[in-house]
């Protein structure tokens, strides 16, 4: 299933992997986005069973689906290679990148698998204010809709579950260290407190990556997300150690664990 897809994939980090040579950090980088492609390609493939998506979509919009998880991180290549030619980070969108380059290729220039790729790094609101989302008739806006938020699940659960599975190296890939200073910002803790995704410029500290890291809970959408987390409880407990170790505020800790689990489990208990 989708062996051309994936040849495109592996493709693109080859080429990549060539041009980041002797970049410690984009060799690390470009060989972990391979990886995680296919971590996600997993878990989107389990959420589409849990979620009967396979009876309940028709097979244009399964197949669209299951193209824009394999491959939504596929600009993260050409991510690698702007980093390591000495662009900054903060001018360059891998959401954007990998919708452009898919958007050359006629048969994957559709909404289905442009627009979830192009905004499956972003803050949801972002989707619903793009002019090109809103152009759509009202059916392939649900399209878009159901394929998004299958890609954006996908990607956070893997990503959760790699931050504890995986190893350091590759971990600090992801968590970046932030200052030392152990306070949790008032502006992320308000968001928090809210059931709201944290924006990664409100970031201040280690502990506010950590807590913004946990709010991905706030942004999954399929009951079947949340159930996965449920049965797999050393993902949330080994994200809460990692919220300890960073802060001293040991209440305040506590309060954002207690916040945690009953979201998880309230989403779980619901029909």
């Amino acid at each position: 299933m989708l062996e051309k897809e994936t040849k495109i994939l592996k493709d693109k980090y080859e080429e990549t992997l060539r041009l980041v040579k002797g970049d410690d950090f984009g060799e690390a980088m470009t060989k972990w986005k391979l990886k995680h492609s296919m971590q996600v390609k997993d878990v989107g493939e389990l959420l589409i069973k849990s979620e009967n998506f396979e009876q309940n979509w028709p097979a244009d919009k399964l197949l669209n689906a299951r193209i824009a998880v394999l491959l939504h991180d596929i600009g993260r290549f050409e991510e690698s290679g702007l980093l390591s030619g000495g662009v900054e980070h903060k001018f360059i969108d891998h959401s954007l990148l990998g919708a452009d380059f898919l958007r050359k290729i006629p048969e994957y220039n559709l909404p289905e698998i442009i627009i979830p790729i192009k905004h499956h790094g972003h803050m949801i609101e972002e989707l619903y204010e793009d002019e090109e989302y809103r152009n759509l008739d009202a059916q392939t806006q649900q399209n878009v809709r159901d394929i998004i938020f299958l890609v954006r699940d996908a990607d956070k659960l893997a990503n959760l579950r790699a931050i504890i599975e995986e190893d350091d190296q590759s971990r600090k890939l992801f968590v970046e260290k932030g200052t030392k200073d152990k306070h949790i910002s008032k502006e992320v803790l308000a968001d928090f407190r809210n059931k709201k995704p944290i924006k990664r410029c409100k970031i201040k500290t280690l502990a506010d990556r950590m807590v913004n890291i946990i709010a991905f809970i706030f942004d999954i959408n399929y009951k079947s997300s949340f159930v996965f987390l449920n049965t797999r409880p050393h993902i949330m407990q080994g994200l809460l150690g990692f919220l300890n170790d960073s802060t001293d505020d040991k209440p305040l800790q506590k309060e954002i664990e207690k916040m945690a689990c009953d979201f998880i489990n309230e989403r779980v208990m619901v029909v």
